[in-house]
């Protein structure tokens, strides 16, 4: 397992130049890797210090990349023993039952009529289906706050 997350982790490409972080674009590309199915649950990375010499970024990069990643919940780290794929991507990659059309339409936001003209061509758009986690990223716990007095 360790040699096909090492291939794998060889595709990705990081682009110096960009005005993106590094640290982010190799968080983004692990992501997506995991994300994409690339990486199962269970496989091994290679190790920060290895993956830093393939990719040719400082060990720091990579730690905070994999930091991320594990705060998520899609790579476990085990000591003594490496980092891992998560068990919880198998959640995460499971395919959700379809929506009813009534649930859909449901969903449907309503405007006011300054928003309507805004744009001649708005039609109602549907919005995807959302379900909070704890601890994820620039996302408050939205099931605390006061919608009702909000509104």
């Amino acid at each position: 397992m360790k040699r096909h997350a090492g291939a794998v982790l060889s595709s990705i490409k990081i682009d110096k130049t960009a005005d993106r972080k590094i640290a982010i674009q190799l968080y983004m590309a692990l992501r997506d890797l995991l994300l994409t199915g690339a990486l199962t649950p269970g496989d091994r990375l290679p190790a920060t210090r290895t993956l830093a010499q393939e990719i040719g970024v400082s060990r720091t990069t990579v730690i905070d990349a994999v930091d991320r990643l594990i705060s998520e919940g899609l790579l476990e780290a085990r000591v003594g023993a490496g980092t891992y794929v998560g068990e919880a991507l198998n959640a995460r990659l499971a395919p959700k039952p379809l929506r009813e059309a009534s649930d859909v339409a449901a969903v449907v936001p309503r405007l006011s009529h300054a928003a309507r003209h805004a744009i001649p061509d708005l039609a109602p758009r549907t919005r995807l289906p959302h379900r909070s986690e704890a601890f994820v990223t620039a996302l408050p716990a939205l099931d605390a706050f006061p919608m009702a007095q909000w509104a």
